[in-house]
């Protein structure tokens, strides 16, 4: 019996009862890189670039695409810039945000700044007031005290009469 032919394949239809082997992939010549790839070297350049691609606003895996290295060798060789970078990021957002709501211009701003910064809240009318924070804490503590014999043993009970 013989195995139909698959007429997307390239291969030539195996003949039956004879064995054959896989050929092995072809080597990469010594020296193309063929193997593992070899370790990054961080240089002053590169965390200067890291620096200002993060504080712009790009992600881990983009700055890995400009440089091409992995995510992993930009957070192993890089976390210092990446740190700094958000940082500094933040930063200045917060600056800017705090001179607009400073400003007296920018009336968003500036509620959005006493909510964040100095605790504020909105009430509705007629809604309920918050609640004042957590529930308080009760502690129980049990204390072994002497024996004693005046405790009530239920004999002098009165007979409950059924009406």
């Amino acid at each position: 019996m013989t195995k139909p032919i698959n007429p997307l394949s390239h291969e030539p239809p195996k003949k039956s009862g004879t064995a054959q082997r896989r050929k092995a992939p072809p080597r990469a010549a010594k020296g193309t890189g063929g193997g593992r790839p070899s370790e990054h070297q961080a240089t002053d350049a590169t965390r200067a670039m890291v620096l200002d691609l993060r504080v712009r606003g790009a992600s881990q895996r983009e700055i890995a695409g400009v440089m091409n290295v992995t995510v992993d060798m930009v957070q192993r060789h890089y976390a210092d810039e990446l740190m700094r970078a958000d940082v500094q990021r933040n930063d200045h957002v917060e600056s800017v945000l705090y001179r607009m709501a400073s400003s007296g211009r920018h009336v968003a701003a500036s509620i959005y700044w006493t909510k964040a910064k100095c605790g504020w809240i909105e009430t509705q009318p007629g809604a309920p007031p918050p609640a004042p924070g957590p529930p308080p804490i009760v502690e129980v503590h049990y204390v072994n005290a002497p024996p004693r014999d005046d405790y009530w043993t239920g004999e002098d009970e009165p007979a409950l009469v059924k009406h």
